[in-house]
């Protein structure tokens, strides 16, 4: 074989290496930053998607973690994981990137399930957010409005307590609030918001809960209060107070009721961000990615336990019910 044809054998070759391949050839390992509440790592169904395209830890890849005890820390955390020369940051919510932005403003950062990047100003827009930040939201306004005609099926309720932790972007908690008011009125609940700033608080709120008469509880979704879920339900328990979750993660921890978005599939679209900007993508030309598939799950153990009785009508339509 000539040089020039080997040469010219070889330059096709690598047309179709892939690219994790020539990463690892390289000997480039990309630093990937997790910012995020508490102690738990990516979740399986993100880190599988990277596998499924080359990315391997400890070979092309590597995690570096940072966490923070309380929402007030992400800064913080942020600041030490970027002096580490990261090279992507990943979070899990809306309220983590805008923290992380204020330390950041050239770093890639890829938010897993946001609740609502369109109204906190972060991103230019959904479908071409600019900047540094991409990643996919779960936020939607038709989502309030079909758990509280839920709440409103099954129970009939005209009190409700929102739980949420603080600090939360302004934008963010504002567009939230008008989207559970304007559903609130529709169905005739009256509605309160009921903030926590640490673990620590949730003892003290539920007194205040039997005080002010409130019939159900909804939990607004947020690392905090998801890695904290199966205190908020017990306690919830305790006074008889049916929980109410945005996703089945909650069911599963004994909430009576959840609906919203498949989270797993959230965080599948998230990982293949990361893989695109690995591979040279901008994070501001990447779409923010939003929910196609909804569920609602039921969990009659917890209605038993709390002495309710779910109509057939709505077991009925339910995508898994928990038994």
């Amino acid at each position: 074989m000539s040089r020039r044809r080997g040469l010219l054998v070889a330059m096709i070759a690598s047309l179709f290496t892939p690219f994790a391949v020539k990463a690892q050839q390289s000997g480039k390992v990309w630093r990937i930053g997790w910012v995020n509440i508490t102690g738990y790592s990516p979740p399986a169904s993100f880190l599988q998607v990277l596998h499924d395209r080359g990315w391997v830890e400890g070979k092309n890849i590597v995690f570096k973690y940072g966490y923070a005890p309380t929402p007030a820390g992400i800064q913080a955390v942020a600041a030490q994981l970027v002096q580490t020369g990261v090279d992507i940051i990943l979070t899990a919510s809306a309220g983590n990137a805008e923290q992380i932005l204020k330390v950041t403003r050239t770093i890639p950062v890829v938010v897993l399930a946001a609740g609502d990047l369109g109204s906190t100003g972060l991103v230019a827009s959904l479908s071409r957010p600019g900047g540094n930040l991409t990643g996919t939201q779960i936020y939607s306004p038709e989502l309030m409005t079909k758990r509280l005609q839920l709440l409103k099926e099954a129970f009939q309720i005209s009190r409700l307590a929102i739980l949420r932790p603080s600090p939360l972007p302004d934008g963010l908690v504002k567009a939230y609030v008008e989207m559970t008011g304007s559903a609130a009125d529709q169905f005739g609940i009256r509605t309160r918001y009921v903030t926590f700033e640490s673990v620590e608080a949730l003892d003290d709120l539920f007194p205040s809960m039997i005080q002010e008469r409130d019939q159900a509880l909804l939990v607004w979704s947020h690392p905090f209060t998801v890695t904290h879920r199966r205190k908020i339900v017990a306690l919830a328990t305790e006074i008889r107070l049916p929980v109410i979750g945005e996703h089945r993660v909650w069911a599963e921890s004994g909430a009576l009721l959840t609906y919203g978005p498949r989270i797993d599939d959230m965080f599948r679209e998230a990982a293949s961000h990361v893989d695109k900007i690995l591979r040279g993508a901008k994070p501001g030309d990447l779409p923010i990615r939003q929910p196609t598939t909804f569920d609602l799950v039921i969990n009659l153990k917890a209605a038993k336990t709390l002495g309710l009785t779910i109509p057939e009508s709505l077991l009925s339509r339910a995508d898994e019910v928990i038994k």
